[in-house]
């Protein structure tokens, strides 16, 4: 895995010689954190790192970065005083899909099996606050199959596909 600096046209690597890694990238916004999923065998492991490749946070979860996505929220506190600026905060945010059975997920050869669709997972819907690590679950309902993939936040709303029926899904979050 390779880190592109496109104004120095470097390329600077942060994993190699390391089999079974994904990755994927928030922007600018979110401190362009990268959420990178490692297995050796049958020890699988997810991280927030940095663009050098500096653990920012280990993640107790398991899953897999395509089951991620990366958001910040913005939120308004108002001035005390007409004279003075209101406060903005922004946190950032990853949305995952986590595997309900984590002993299954993790006893597969994974990335391989999952990309080779030879194993589906039943998933909650998580939120991840970067800064902290701490976990809230959004979604959780274990009589539907939900198997997310290919996350997007946009628009307060999380979409994303369900791999079992190949539908666009989405679920709408509540401002912060």
């Amino acid at each position: 895995m390779w880190i592109f600096d496109s104004q120095k046209n470097t390329l600077t690597p942060i994993m190699y010689e390391t089999a079974g890694v994904e990755s994927t990238w928030g922007n600018a916004a979110s401190g362009t954190l990268g959420l990178v999923f490692q297995s050796t065998g049958k020890n699988s492991s997810l991280k927030l790192v940095t663009p050098t490749g500096t653990t920012y946070h280990a993640l107790t979860l398991l899953t897999l970065p395509s089951k991620c996505a990366f958001s910040i929220a913005t939120s308004t506190i108002p001035a005390a005083t007409t004279s003075s600026k209101p406060t903005i905060s922004s946190v950032s945010y990853l949305y995952c899909g986590i595997p309900a059975d984590s002993g299954a997920f993790s006893s597969a050869q994974l990335p391989d099996d999952y990309n080779m669709m030879s194993l589906f997972t039943s998933d909650t819907i998580t939120r991840i606050n970067v800064a902290t690590g701490g976990e809230d679950v959004l979604w959780n309902d274990p009589t539907q199959n939900i198997d997310a993939t290919d996350l997007k936040f946009f628009n307060n709303t999380l979409f994303f596909v369900n791999r079992y029926d190949l539908k666009l899904y989405a679920l709408t979050l509540q401002s912060a």
